[in-house]
């Protein structure tokens, strides 16, 4: 054999035993999952512990998830077969999906499956690994929340992760968070010097749990006496809260004016109509409310309709309720409005009876009782500005879709008169 043909023999000999021993630690590795996920369903709390370390030690990306429903208590197993699944609650009995492959089981009854159960001593280890898990994510986002979130819970356990983790990370504003959160874990120190160092690492924060902790940390007995011996923190603390305070407020004014912008988008389409009906046809319609009612109950039928594409529900919803209503229109102007025009004051009186008639029929339809719309997905939650400020997106949506109709009506206008 030539030296050339040896030299690449040995080369591919070597790429196999490689290839190979990555595939026997993959299959030993998820082995070892597989095997302690197993154990989880009748081992005593005690045993517990010690199995949640050795699945923490295998690194299966499937082990934050686990830990989450262990620590949210929606882990379960089935009894017949010991089989460990994830539920999701569901008005005919819990969505299970397999922990092992994530493929869904379907709906299972509630007595065929039962909780794997934690204690406090538990829960906080979960914490710690789930926090050291987000903490050393590929993806800032994720480190951002793990952050956030041992600011709502610290305890002096997470200090030795969050010290780790701070002197990688290179976002600053998850760096900024995490400065936040550690300093938050400081308070409770007892030397006062780190809880002055943690004081003013708190300095610009905007979150309303930072409030909260240092109120706690100043917050006087029966006799006057703070909790903070400190003269120097206790001043330090109260020059930050209240500044806080004052961020607060802003926050707060800057809050009400969306929602009152939101609120007044609404009233802005409404007003729209009854200007344009006035202006146009110089009828006071006392209606106009029962119109925009026809709009709502219409979105709720559509609903109905289409129980499985919520989301596309409401695409189709706003052009149907502007049909609607807009029928509606058209048969009471051809029936009633029709003749009595420049009488505006006999159009007021007709048409307050038309709405008490169309109350009537709503009632009659869909009874006296309140129906709710559901909101898309797509349009729920919120953009969180920062811990002061969060905006919920349906409020945006409302805003943005007034401003649409305004500016088509606008153009509308124009090109059309």
């Amino acid at each position: 054999m030539s030296g050339s043909l040896r030299a690449l023999f040995v080369s591919f000999l070597a790429l196999f035993i490689f290839s190979s021993s990555l595939s026997v630690n993959s299959f030993a590795q998820e082995l070892g999952f597989s095997e302690h996920i197993a154990r989880l369903a009748k081992s005593k709390l005690r045993e517990k512990a010690e199995l949640i370390d050795l699945i923490a030690e295998t690194k299966d990306p499937r082990v934050p998830d686990l830990f989450e429903d262990l620590l949210d208590g929606d882990l379960y197993y089935i009894k017949k077969t010991g089989q460990i699944v994830a539920i999701e609650k569901v008005e005919s009995g819990y969505q299970a999906s397999d922990v092992l492959s994530l493929k869904s089981l379907g709906v299972v009854g509630k007595r065929s499956v039962k909780k794997i159960g934690v204690n406090n001593a538990l829960r906080r280890q979960l914490r710690s690994y789930i926090a050291t898990f987000n903490l050393s994510s590929d993806e800032a986002n994720v480190r951002l929340e793990a952050a956030k979130a041992l600011l709502k819970a610290p305890e002096a356990s997470f200090l030795p992760i969050l010290d780790t983790a701070l002197v990688a990370e290179a976002d600053a504003d998850v760096r900024s968070a995490m400065v936040i959160a550690r300093s938050a874990i400081l308070l409770a120190s007892d030397d006062a010097e780190q809880r002055l160092v943690a004081v003013n690492g708190l300095r610009g924060a905007t979150d309303k749990k930072v409030m909260t902790l240092l109120e706690q940390l100043l917050l006087e007995d029966g006799a006057g006496n703070s909790a903070e011996p400190d003269e120097r923190v206790r001043q330090a603390a109260e020059e930050v809260l209240s500044s806080l305070h004052t961020q607060a407020r802003v926050y707060k004014v800057m809050e009400d004016l969306f929602f009152g912008i939101s609120l007044g988008s609404v009233l802005l389409l409404a007003a729209i109509g009854l200007a344009i009906t006035f202006g146009v046809m110089g009828v006071i319609n006392m209606a106009h409310g029962e119109m925009i009612m026809l709009g709502a109950y219409t979105t709720y039928v559509v609903q109905l309709l289409m129980p499985n594409n919520i989301g596309l529900s409401l695409v189709v919803a706003v052009p149907a309720a502007f049909l609607v209503s807009g029928l509606f229109g058209v048969i009471i102007e051809r029936s009633v409005i029709r003749f009595l025009y420049g009488r505006p004051l006999e159009t007021l009186l007709a048409t307050f009876g038309i709405s008490l008639m169309l109350q009537q029929l709503v009632r009659s339809v869909f009874t006296p009782l309140n129906r709710s719309v559901i909101t898309p997905e797509w349009m729920s939650g919120s953009w969180e500005v920062n811990g002061m400020l969060s905006l919920t997106y349906n409020r945006l949506y409302i805003i943005f879709f007034a401003l649409a109709v305004l500016f088509l009506l606008i153009q509308l206008l124009k090109r059309t008169f």
